[in-house]
């Protein structure tokens, strides 16, 4: 809630929770929240026992949070770190194709897969990389990894993770929000530099953004995951190849809604809204 601040009182396993805003606040039926992003702060003095004090405050307002989770809410705490190798996994088993792909630290690791695919891209185990570093902006997305790449590598580097390139129809973004779906395509293929990660569109030139209705089995499959993984909204990143057979790349539970709503009318933001006002 903007311009809120939360104040916490732990007794006997049951949270209270006294609310300051520069709005009022009625909490007399309880209160339902939306978790995205954020992490707690915790400033000690310098003292010799600083570190450990630290991990005790961090523990205590954890637990908090596991109290506060068994209120109506949105969004996960504790799963707001994703880790993509496990998510994949989860999709796999929830009857989801994923594309193919391993971990290599070593050149010989590497040649082996791209002789096996042919096409090969790498992408971030957790976040793609932003920085300003002096005065150029630094920033790393999904590509394709050519032999040229290969023979600048050393025999032996950071593990990385590969997997096969999909050609694709279009690819999707799918928002959800406990049993309810909204999906969008986005026909990246159009713009070249676009055709790898749609990130890389022309500004001048959007790529086209459209509603898109997913199959009822992939719906379930979907639901699925999220329960496996532990959560209760999420953004995911799926494509649909040439064949037209759905893969399940990766799932961001901070992704951004606004984008599917406004592109699509879909006025995601009234159902979570909905949500927290019926709780």
């Amino acid at each position: 809630y903007a311009n809120c601040l939360i104040n916490w009182l732990l007794n006997n396993n049951t949270i209270y929770t006294k609310i300051k805003t520069n709005s009022p606040i009625k909490t007399e039926k309880g209160i339902s929240f939306w978790y995205r992003k954020g992490n707690f702060e915790i400033e000690m003095p310098n003292a010799s026992f600083s570190k450990y004090f630290e991990t005790e405050a961090i523990k205590y307002h954890e637990y908090k949070i596991y109290q506060l989770e068994k209120l109506p809410h949105i969004g996960n705490y504790f799963e707001r770190i994703p880790n993509k190798l496990q998510h994949l996994e989860l999709a796999k088993k929830a009857g989801l194709k994923i594309p193919d792909y391993d971990i290599v630290s070593q050149k010989s690791q590497l040649v082996a897969f791209k002789n096996k695919f042919e096409r090969i891209i790498n992408k971030s185990l957790k976040d793609s990389f932003a920085e300003v570093i002096g005065d150029k902006y630094y920033y790393n997305n999904t590509s394709i990894i050519e032999e040229k790449h290969i023979e600048m590598l050393e025999e032996e580097f950071f593990p990385t993770l590969v997997q096969n390139y999909i050609e694709k129809k279009y690819e999707l973004r799918v928002i959800f929000l406990y049993e309810k779906i909204w999906a969008m395509a986005l026909f990246s293929q159009g713009q070249k530099d676009a055709e790898i990660d749609w990130r890389n569109y022309n500004k001048e030139k959007p790529i086209r953004m459209v509603p898109y209705l997913l199959p009822k089995t992939i719906e379930k499959k979907l639901l699925k995951f999220a329960k496996s993984a532990r959560l209760n909204t999420g953004a995911i990143d799926m494509i649909v190849d040439k064949k037209g057979d759905y893969y399940f790349l990766e799932c961001n539970p901070d992704g951004q809604v606004n984008m599917v709503s406004e592109k699509c009318n879909y006025y995601i933001e009234k159902t979570f809204a909905d949500f927290l006002c019926q709780n």
